[in-house]
């Protein structure tokens, strides 16, 4: 779990390269390469620790779009993706009880559409 924090803040401070590097290291040692699972740690394959799987969505949704949970200012910070990524997308996320779409391109504050 604490890398994915430190992906959080890989992206706040404006680190792409970092983020990069730390994405790679949970996924080829956080995750089941068979199984799709996030592990408690690296080489146990008897657990699916879902706070790891979590803590990885909520670096991509949060850290690197720039979303903060603040009610009429959801997109504070301009999004900071990792080297080699342009753009992240959601069909649907829920901020405040509304759902939206969301698109957040490297450098630019994320743009949330409201869904009906």
């Amino acid at each position: 779990m604490g890398v994915a924090f430190m992906i959080g803040e890989a992206a706040f401070v404006g680190d792409r390269r970092g983020q990069r590097e730390l994405l790679n290291r949970v996924i080829s040692e956080k995750c089941d390469r068979i199984w799709g699972m996030g592990t408690e740690y690296s080489g146990d394959r008897t657990t699916c620790f879902v706070t790891t799987q979590a803590g990885m969505l909520q670096a991509v949704l949060m850290g690197m779009t720039g979303i903060r949970f603040e009610p009429g200012n959801w997109t504070k910070y301009k999004a900071c993706l990792p080297e080699g990524w342009s753009k992240i997308e959601a069909d649907r996320i829920y901020l405040g009880g509304q759902a939206y779409r969301l698109e957040a391109v490297h450098g630019k504050k994320a743009v949330l559409t409201p869904l009906e």
